[in-house]
């Protein structure tokens, strides 16, 4: 028909037009070349929508013309650093933020349509606590006054600095004040002394326990520590300044005084928390979240220990931890569980406790006071209006803590990231009903095949391993699960609501929305101490966040829907595009199994002594090389440097997976035959490959952020991908690097060989 042919005329106009233009930009950017690409083929080469839009993304990021053996960042990434610049709002960026903020638009569009639903369906309560973030004037009429009534005595009690003249009198009516207060805090998600969770034992993964884990300052412990550094003292003093105008805005007169002596006690504070390594619960990332625990040294010290209600009585007498528990359980609408039969864990920190308590023993019951109602504000403050939002954002921007979330300026913006972080899945069914490709959990799936059967096949060459060790490392990949795009039970409009009967949203009113899901969520995650572990139906992370995770104590990865979408997984293209984002991602969180605190569980994720003591001695020496190569990165123009120990598992997984999804690739494509090329690149596929790998962390950082990664977990862009390629001769030879040139050095670091 004609409208047939004028479509495919229009088709192949479209396709002839994209190839000049690569061709076109191929030859302005290599005005200055001085590495000499391949001829540009014309045979074997796709043409295909995707493989166009792929070539064209990789010209837009890449400056063609820099030499791929001195520096590969800037071969991949020049053009994204030339054209990009830190927002106003973060301090760096880099692609896959562009990918977050891309799935918070489609959110805002999804928030604002109108519902036919029920309202009592999770969908519309979602979308009721989107619209009561957006109604901004009654966000400001009434969240202070709400905040207020729950500075109460009888209630979370008062805030000193608030009270008139300085009349505040501790509570002595109850010698369990500190019990009550501390309960009542951890409903509303604030755990300043320690934090109660409920989670899988380690010891056996099918059952909930409860863990207590150390509580920790508002900053870092070294802008209390590190008294000489100029950074340190500058965070310190915003950080007074803006507990006193918090203060002022709730109507203290001179809060100065009692401003200074919270903040000497969180220096004492940071003192007593900063010998434990263990940042609480949590798992490996791929992406910005980090580990929850770094360890290169093998020891085989758990991190939880199981502890009686006695023993903890014993380790902390000043508390009554059977009435604080009782409380706890009380609140969460377990008034039937007798607490003395709960199983606890506690971090294996026994002295914690003891150095928390002296501290607390040797501080004014005011002070005490003073710190438990600032933390609770502070963790209120992004509800509130917007004089204590602007603060609250204004400090974070400027002291931001490790791993935290980003703030938003845009208010949409901070309302979808607020709602990804409280109400994540009906936020995630609405999205993936409508963007998100049935046929992702076969080619994901695919890809984990490969890269699994790959490491398998590394074992047997591990000549420090015995026979033995080989296999458990083989069995512990063969038995590693994944969990792809989100939990299939918010598909079913039935199980979701379910899930969320129990919530009820204003229509009106952000703040009270908030201490409800609070409230909501404390109840949900403490009564699973009375059920065993539903591995289908947890899921440890928000299914839209553009990262990925490994939990060592399932033994399972976590890929979710954020991270499953273009540029990371396109289904319609060669797969050496595939292998080269999301295969390496999957590497990556493979290899937390073997690297640093994941190595010490075995295939059930049980924790476990399997390691004999010259493998370790030899993972030690390993690792010892990473520490050196990554510390000698500059960190820009800062003076600082690349934390070789901090960032040691990231660095690892990196350098392995890179390896891990090549080889998977050239295997994959050994069975399935040599894909077509890209257009107007010159490249073979195995460049793109790499291409593909550095492009992921094409990155742009500003001043300030150049100083943050000194205490990162991850290494800066550029190092994540020259690093990890300055190890892997495959990638030296695809380039022709000369043996001692900056990418292709002799000396080079390997997990495995």
């Amino acid at each position: 028909s004609l409208e047939r042919a004028l479509t495919v005329t229009c088709v192949l106009l479209l396709v002839v037009t994209a190839v000049l233009l690569v061709v076109h930009l191929i030859a302005t950017s290599s005005e200055e070349t001085r590495w000499e690409a391949p001829p540009l083929l014309t045979r074997n080469t796709c043409y295909s929508p995707e493989c166009i839009r792929a070539a064209a993304a990789i010209l837009e990021r890449a400056q063609m013309h820099r030499d791929p053996c001195e520096d590969f960042d800037a071969f991949a990434c020049g053009n994204f650093v030339h054209q990009h610049s830190a927002p106003d709002d973060h301090y760096y960026t880099n692609v896959l933020i562009s990918m977050q903020d891309a799935i918070f638009v489609r959110l805002k569009k999804l928030l604002e349509e109108p519902t036919t639903l029920n309202r009592t369906s999770a969908v519309s309560k979602v979308k009721a606590l989107y619209h009561s973030c957006m109604n901004t004037s009654n966000v400001e009429e009434g969240s202070v006054a709400k905040l207020k009534e729950l500075l109460r005595e009888d209630y979370l009690g008062v805030w000193p600095s608030l009270e008139r003249g300085h009349q505040w009198r501790p509570v002595t009516s109850s010698s369990l004040a500190l019990e009550q207060r501390l309960a009542l805090l951890r409903v509303h998600g604030v755990e300043p002394f320690f934090q109660l969770h409920v989670g899988q034992d380690e010891r056996n993964t099918s059952m909930h326990v409860i863990q207590i884990f150390s509580g920790s300052p508002v900053l870092r412990s070294e802008y209390y520590l590190n008294e000489t550094d100029d950074r340190c003292r500058e965070a310190l003093r915003l950080y007074r300044e803006t507990m006193a105008q918090t203060a002022r805005l709730l109507g203290a007169k001179d809060p100065e005084q009692d401003v200074e002596e919270v903040v000497e006690f969180e220096i004492q504070f940071a003192n007593v928390s900063h010998s434990s390594d263990f940042d609480g619960p949590g798992s490996g990332a791929a992406g910005s979240n980090g580990s929850a625990a770094n360890d290169s040294s093998g020891s085989y010290d758990s991190a939880m220990i199981s502890v009686t209600l006695t023993e903890l009585h014993d380790m902390a007498p000043e508390l009554n931890w059977t009435y604080l528990l009782r409380r706890v359980m009380d609140y969460a609408g377990l008034q039937q569980t007798d607490e003395s039969s709960l199983n606890l864990t506690i971090e294996n920190d026994s002295n914690y406790m003891r150095r928390l308590f002296d501290l607390l023993n040797r501080t004014s019951p005011r002070t005490v006071a003073n710190y438990l109602s600032w933390r609770f504000v502070m963790a209120y403050m992004p509800y509130l209006d917007v004089h204590f939002r602007r603060l609250y954002l204004d400090f974070r921007r400027r002291v931001p803590r490790p791993h935290e979330e980003r703030t938003y300026l845009s208010r949409w913006k901070e309302c979808v990231r607020l709602l990804s972080d409280s109400f994540s899945m009906p936020l995630a069914a609405l999205f993936v009903r409508q963007d998100f490709a049935s046929q992702t959990d076969n080619q994901v799936g695919m890809l984990i095949d490969e890269i699994k059967n790959t490491y398998v096949e590394t074992f047997p060459r591990q000549h420090f391993l015995d026979e033995k060790t080989k296999e458990l490392c083989r069995e512990k990949v063969a038995a590693m699960g994944q969990k792809v795009g989100f939990p299939k039970f918010i598909l079913d409009p039935v199980e979701l609501d379910k899930e969320y009967h129990d919530l009820e949203i204003d229509d009106d009113h952000f703040l009270v929305n908030i201490l409800k899901v609070r409230r909501f969520e404390f109840a949900r995650d403490f009564s699973k101490i009375t059920k065993p572990v539903d591995k289908e139906k947890e899921w440890a992370t928000n299914p839209l966040i553009v990262n990925a995770f490994y939990d060592i104590r399932g033994n399972y990865a976590i890929y979710p829907a954020g991270i499953l979408r273009s540029p990371m997984l396109i289904l319609d293209r060669p797969q050496y595009l595939n292998f080269g984002t999301i295969g390496v991602v999957i590497g990556h969180e493979i290899t937390h199994g073997f690297a640093g605190f994941g190595k010490k569980f075995d295939k059930h994720g049980n924790f476990s002594n399997w390691w004999p003591d010259d493998a370790l001695e030899q993972l030690r020496q390993r690792a010892s090389c990473f520490v050196d190569q990554f510390s000698q990165f500059p960190l820009w123009d800062s003076g600082l440097y690349v934390n070789g120990n901090m960032t040691l598992e990231e660095n690892i997984c990196d350098s392995t997976a890179v390896k891990q999804a090549y080889y998977a690739y050239k295997s994959w494509a050994s069975k399935h035959g040599q894909e077509p090329r890209l257009p107007g690149l010159g490249l073979t596929n195995e460049q793109v490959f790499f291409v593909q790998y550095a492009q992921i962390w094409c990155e742009v950082v500003s001043d300030e952020g150049s100083k943050k990664y000194e205490t990162e977990t991850h290494s800066p862009g550029k190092y994540r991908s020259n690093g990890a390629l300055q190890n892997f001769d495959e990638f030296a030879k695809a380039f022709s690097c000369p043996l001692g040139s900056y990418m292709n050095p002799e000396k080079k670091c390997s997990l495995w060989n």
